[in-house]
């Protein structure tokens, strides 16, 4: 079942035909078992409607069964070397931690807060510019207040014309 907040975002950013690595009910359970998480609802179906990409040509999220990277080594790779301490957490086990699921052109990561088994909140955090943001509404209620100009990544300021066009690009294989 597609999560509301996903729909909502639907009616105002088209998604692709062929979403680029969705997910399926076994994909899913595969990945919480590797993780130890659950994820929510509104990040599976995100992810299952429009797959790897990015919105508004600048927040570009990463599908865990993307066909071009590797979701579990890109995640490690990232933030072991831009977020160490939260790395650490992490890969301790703790009951607290982060794990990146995009990021936007301008130097922020996004988050799944993994917490007391919720993981539907999203953490923005931007080192070089010494900031972050708590959103408790999950990723797509995120992507869709930006797409109406509700809110804006910090990084951004408001009415920034680089978050004004309402469209997602699915991911391509790189050219090396």
């Amino acid at each position: 079942m597609i999560d509301p907040s996903v729909k909502m975002l639907c009616a105002l950013v088209p998604s692709p035909d062929t979403p680029v690595g969705a997910g399926s009910d076994a994909l899913w359970r595969d990945l919480a078992n590797t993780f130890n998480f659950p994820f929510p609802n509104s990040f599976r179906s995100l992810i299952d409607v429009y797959g790897s990409g990015g919105f508004f040509d600048e927040i570009g999220i990463v599908s865990p069964f993307s066909p071009y990277r590797s979701f579990v080594e890109w995640h490690e790779d990232n933030l072991a070397n831009s977020y160490p301490d939260i790395f650490r957490t992490f890969r301790s086990g703790a009951d607290e931690g982060l794990l990146q699921i995009g990021g936007d052109s301008n130097g922020g990561t996004l988050f799944l807060l993994l917490k007391d088994g919720d993981a539907s909140t999203l953490v923005y955090a931007n080192r070089e510019q010494d900031e972050m943001h708590i959103d408790r509404n999950g990723i797509a209620s995120y992507l869709f207040s930006i797409a109406d100009g509700q809110q804006f990544p910090p990084s951004y300021g408001p009415n920034n014309p680089l978050l004004s066009k309402r469209t997602f690009v699915p991911d391509k294989p790189s050219i090396v």
